[in-house]
């Protein structure tokens, strides 16, 4: 299984998880007409979700065959078709088309879509932060906080970083510096958000300390972190050859 299909069944239990956390929220008592009336609408939505997984899953296919266009468009339209539907109207969803675009090197429209998975991510933290708050069930604040500190902040560290690196591919070094900072933010060990940030303080001026201190810090994070992690997060042992490199040479600039 891929990357991305992996991505896929993680947002799967992600969704899951959700609507159960929200379902907590309103538990009401109904009639026996009312609880037929629901068993026939929970039926059609059965049907809508079975469809709904089905198109994904042919966009995952068309994903996994490199047609990344094709895959980001048959999403598009699944929303169109149902914007309202919650495995699909979601941050996760939303993310993984800007993932699509920018894999096709679409940047205008995977930085679209980027955008409404970080509007989305950082809407759901709040809702989940205001449960949080009103929770008096041990079990039911921990399950909001493991959501956000599990699930969404990791997430919205992925999007600001790839964000970041569109940015950074176009040569808009201050929004990719922002983007990186968020990333961090979310994520202080976001490790490819720290390689890029580096990259983007070397193409700016007079910021070799700024590169030097983040490229150091990435450093100090690579002896800690496992192999799987490295592999996670995106790093090649090309990319830490240049860090060792960049480090010894900026080193020897700014401390000359």
């Amino acid at each position: 299984m891929s990357g991305f299909s992996r991505r896929g069944e993680k947002s799967k239990k992600l969704l899951a998880i959700i609507l159960f956390a929200v379902s907590l929220a309103s538990v009401s008592c109904a009639s026996t007409s009312e609880e037929l009336q629901k068993k026939d609408a929970t039926s059609k939505v059965d049907k809508v979700f079975k469809y709904l997984e089905k198109r994904v899953e042919e966009s995952n296919a068309l994903y996994e065959q490199g047609d990344y266009e094709r895959a980001a468009e048959a999403r598009e339209e699944l929303l169109e078709e149902y914007p309202a539907h919650p495995y699909i109207d979601n941050g996760e969803f939303f993310a993984r088309i800007g993932d699509c675009w920018r894999k096709a090197e679409k940047n205008e429209n995977a930085l679209k879509w980027y955008h409404k998975a970080i509007e989305r991510f950082t809407r759901d933290m709040e809702v989940f932060r205001n449960k949080i708050k009103e929770s008096n069930v041990p079990d039911e604040w921990r399950m909001y906080a493991d959501i956000i500190e599990n699930n969404l902040l990791p997430r919205l560290a992925s999007v600001h970083t790839h964000t970041g690196e569109i940015y950074l591919k176009e040569q808009q070094y201050n929004k990719s510096l922002l983007s990186f900072f968020n990333a961090l933010s979310a994520n202080s060990g976001h490790l490819r958000a720290f390689y890029l940030l580096g990259c983007t303080y070397e193409k700016l001026e007079g910021q070799e300390k700024n590169a030097l201190k983040t490229f150091g810090e990435l450093l100090q994070l690579l002896k800690m972190a496992s192999a799987e992690d490295v592999k996670r997060y995106g790093l090649t042992e090309r990319d830490i050859e240049y860090v060792n490199r960049r480090v010894k040479q900026l080193s020897e600039k700014v401390f000359q």
